[in-house]
């Protein structure tokens, strides 16, 4: 899939932006204000867009950047603005033209200019995932970002979507991981065994 955009400039050339990866960094690096002068043009493999990949906060301050290019209306639609955001934590054991490489850890736009990679893992791994928030109501949470310290791990959940659903991510230390990926599929009792007590 490929995106072009041109943005009128007073004078002088525009400067040629070849984007490479349609996410959040990308499209926002494609959409500079009309003064700047820059010809962009986005590259993205994936065929459509979907909603795979980490949920997003934003802070108060940096919603600017996203009110300047025009989003306010859409942010308005579908995010949610927690009333507070909680972290509590368990005592005790505690030239012409410009490349930008948006497209991800395994990026090939970066690699080109300065080689392979090797990412080192953390020994943490992160379990995610999207809950209807119609089969939590029982719960009675707040509109709040929950961040929950543990000896091991961490939990952090907040609605979105407009309030439908509740995203989750779980972090638990592990042995060495095998496989990276933002979309490899687990069993919900894995995470769970991971949290258990």
């Amino acid at each position: 899939m490929s995106a072009h955009s041109d943005h009128p400039h007073t004078s002088g050339d525009a400067i040629s932006v070849s984007v490479v990866g349609g996410g959040i960094g990308g499209l926002t690096t494609a959409l500079p204000p009309p003064r700047r002068g820059v010809d962009a043009h986005v590259h993205e493999q994936a065929a459509e867009p979907s909603d795979a990949g980490a949920g997003v906060q934003i802070s108060p301050d940096a919603s600017r950047a996203p009110h300047g290019l025009g989003l306010a209306g859409d942010l308005g639609r579908t995010g949610v603005k927690p009333v507070a955001l909680h972290q509590r934590r368990r005592d005790a054991r505690v030239e012409a033209g410009v490349l930008v490489g948006a497209d991800g850890i395994h990026s090939p736009a970066r690699a080109a200019p300065f080689g392979p990679e090797h990412p080192r893992f953390t020994g943490r791994v992160a379990y995610r995932g999207l809950v209807p928030a119609e089969r939590l109501r029982a719960l009675g949470l707040e509109v709040t970002t929950q961040l929950w310290m543990g000896p091991g791990g961490h939990f952090v959940h907040y609605f979105v979507s407009g309030g439908r659903l509740v995203d989750f991510v779980a972090i638990a230390e592990r042995d060495p991981w095998t496989r990276e990926s933002w979309t490899d599929r687990r069993d919900v009792a894995e995470a769970l065994a991971a949290f258990e007590g």
